[in-house]
């Protein structure tokens, strides 16, 4: 299996509530850190809105309870903007920080690293040339 279909199928059981206690909270905490874990469980819960045809069954969960259930995560709620503090009044863990952003792009670099390339070569070729010619 892959690293995606892994992350689909483990979404799938936190979306369904199909995961232990410990499994649960594991999967809590890597929604507020791992970006593609929480777009994986929204995917996922919203491909079940599709099956959600608000049938009798009060055990099956519906697109509401999901939806209202992702949505009250505390750091779904971050994404407005509000600072969310946790019950016990400590602010949510910060992720990780960000790398520094690569530099822009030089478009002339190709074209100087053939200059050079070229001169190089044009360079070891009279070189050679010139010592091969004074040993004769």
């Amino acid at each position: 299996m892959t690293a995606e279909s892994d992350r689909l199928e483990r979404a799938g059981r936190y979306v369904l509530g199909l995961m232990d206690a410990t499994e649960r909270s594991r999967a809590e905490r890597d929604l507020e850190f791992d970006a593609a874990f929480r777009a994986a469980v929204v995917g996922v819960a919203e491909r079940m809105h599709l099956f959600d045809l608000g049938g009798t069954n009060a055990e099956a969960p519906s697109w509401k309870n999901v939806a209202g259930a992702i949505a009250a995560m505390p750091h779904m709620r971050a994404v407005s903007g509000a600072v969310v503090e946790r019950e016990n009044g400590t602010p949510p863990p910060q992720p990780p920080p960000a790398r520094r952003p690569r530099p822009p792009a030089d478009p002339d670099l190709k074209r100087r690293t053939l200059a050079i390339l070229a001169f190089a070569i044009l360079a070891f070729v009279v070189g050679y040339l010139t010592g091969y010619v004074s040993a004769r």
